[in-house]
């Protein structure tokens, strides 16, 4: 930045905010995106709807990690702006997925948390990205089974979601699933079903080496 060297910058500052998000450092992901965006915008030819879309996704999924749903919610809606600009199906699919995702569905947004996510897997389907979804079965399991009159149809999309992270080796989302099946077989007052679930959720995030995926589910097993 200092040398006036934009192109490089703006290189460097977009991949240092992509892993500062994906390693859960949301302040400094903040920070260098707003330092890619600047730049960005002072350069034409690095403002372009990729590029935008790419900053903007990053930068929602930080503000999310600090429960900033408004300005992550904006952000998405940027992003799946300029997706569509540019015709970009797989990023359209995904930034409905994260809007879904910002919705808090058990806090009386479920319908446009609903919507969102509905048509995210449309797309990941129509496009054969089954990782994505399988994510988006996951958000729509999950927000289906905290309600009495919908916790079946949520374990079903838990279940067909963790078929596919099988096939596809997502590892991450299927202890996620299996969590939330545990919650599932806990509140049916089936629990030693519910442990087994929790135990291979535990598995798996020790397994990929997810130090604070591994602290919640032993602290969620703790009361099984």
């Amino acid at each position: 930045v200092e040398g006036g060297v934009s192109e490089k910058a703006f290189e460097y500052l977009l991949k240092l905010g992509e892993k500062a998000a994906s390693i859960h450092a949301d302040a400094q992901a903040i920070d260098y995106l707003n330092k890619a965006l600047e730049t960005a915008q002072e350069t034409s030819s690095l403002a372009t709807n990729q590029n935008l879309a790419r900053i903007y996704k990053h930068r929602g999924i930080a503000w999310l990690g600090q429960d900033e749903r408004t300005k992550a919610r904006s952000d998405f809606d940027l992003m799946l702006q300029n997706a569509t600009s540019i015709k970009d199906e797989s990023m359209i699919a995904e930034a409905h997925y994260w809007l879904g995702s910002s919705y808090e569905t058990y806090f009386g947004e479920m319908e446009e948390a609903m919507r969102h996510l509905s048509t995210a897997v449309e797309m990941a389907r129509k496009a054969g990205n089954k990782p994505l979804e399988a994510r988006c079965l996951h958000a729509i399991g999950y927000a289906l089974v905290w309600d009495l009159d919908t916790t079946d149809e949520g374990r079903m999309r838990l279940e067909e979601s963790s078929r596919l992270c099988k096939e596809v080796g997502d590892r991450i989302t299927e202890a996620s699933n299996l969590q939330t099946l545990g919650f599932y077989y806990n509140w049916k007052g089936e629990f030693n079903q519910a442990k087994e679930n929790l135990k291979k959720a535990l598995a798996l995030a020790e397994e990929v080496g997810s130090i604070p995926l591994s602290l919640f589910k032993l602290w969620i097993l703790s009361y099984a």
